[in-house]
């Protein structure tokens, strides 16, 4: 018995000893991957200033960059976490009033805000249906944890613009002004010094007054100027994510409506869906996007024959 339990104990402890190494190379495997080489951040930058450089860019609440040539549509997120209200609607319809299918038909209403997790981006609609209308931070989590939330997409992130290389940016930007105003101070210093001393009415109250105006002076403006632009400079990094394919999607369930109405079982094909740039804007205060969505199936109704070329391929616009 004693042997028994002394084989154990040294087993037990050979297992405790490999579990311990695997989780120290999990941790150190983790550690390693959370650090991204320099290669492969000045490789992201690169991407992003490519991007924004081929791309019609339109600035506004959410930055929108329309890339021709992939027939992409990008967005820039620098807010996360930022609670924002989105409705997706129906401006060009079907045209008929049986089916509920006209333009100007609105979705529901949703409050919702982008969260990062890794290298995604994760559209999230909050639960407004439950709130805790308190101050107490934990019945604000009680309320949080107990009921669902919604996430409508997720992007992968497609390039990103780094906070510290906007910084070194913005401070060599700074570091260059400052320069070329105490170079531009110190040949005005040196001409004034000159008048100064060959004007017979020039006195030293002058002299010293002109003193003041010297590059030293100047340095002390300058240096608030810098960090008035490193602090106007924002820390948080660009994120481009694609917004094609969430603009392309049946965000108002109309396959699900047609079915239900009899006129047959329908998809998107995104052969024949694009992005319509014509009405994609960026605004102050809001940004709309619209795409042109075909529906394609089998017709099994008579509404759709009435109303399209088609009826096996109906091009509406979600908006």
């Amino acid at each position: 018995m004693q042997r028994a339990n002394s084989g154990f104990g040294r087993y037990r402890i050979f297992w405790l000893s490999l579990v311990a190494g695997v989780a120290l190379a999990a941790l150190v495997v983790a550690s390693t991957m959370m650090t991204l080489p320099p290669e492969v951040s000045a490789a992201k930058d690169a991407r992003f200033d490519q991007l924004i450089a081929e791309s019609d860019s339109q600035a506004g609440f959410v930055p929108l960059y329309w890339h021709g040539g992939d027939g992409k549509l990008y967005a820039e997120i620098t807010k996360f976490n930022e609670p924002f209200i989105y409705y997706p609607s129906l401006s060009q319809g079907v045209g008929s009033n049986d089916l509920g299918l006209d333009r100007g038909r609105l979705g529901d209403t949703q409050l919702v805000q982008f969260e990062r997790v890794g290298p995604r981006v994760l559209l999230v609609a909050l639960n407004t249906r439950y709130r805790a209308t308190t101050e107490n931070v934990a019945e604000i989590r009680a309320v949080d944890e107990a009921f669902a939330r919604s996430v409508l997409w997720g992007f992968d992130i497609v390039a990103e613009k780094s906070a510290e290389k906007r910084a070194e940016k913005s401070a060599e930007k700074s570091d260059e002004e400052i320069t070329e105003k105490s170079a531009d101070n110190e040949v005005g210093s040196a001409i004034q010094g000159n008048n100064t001393a060959t004007a017979a009415s020039s006195t030293r109250e002058d002299a010293t007054d002109g003193v003041a105006n010297s590059p030293a002076a100047v340095g002390e403006e300058s240096s608030d100027g810098l960090e008035q632009g490193l602090a106007s400079d924002s820390p948080a990094s660009r994120v481009l994510i694609d917004l094609t394919a969430f603009a392309q999607r049946d965000a108002l369930g109309l396959s699900a409506l047609l079915d239900s109405r009899g006129e047959g079982s329908y998809s998107i094909d995104s052969q024949r869906s694009a992005i319509n740039t014509a009405r994609s804007k960026a605004f102050p205060d809001n940004t709309e996007i619209d795409a042109l969505v075909t529906f394609v199936g089998r017709p099994t109704g008579d509404i759709l024959e009435t109303v399209s070329p088609d009826a096996g391929a109906v091009t509406l616009h979600l908006h």
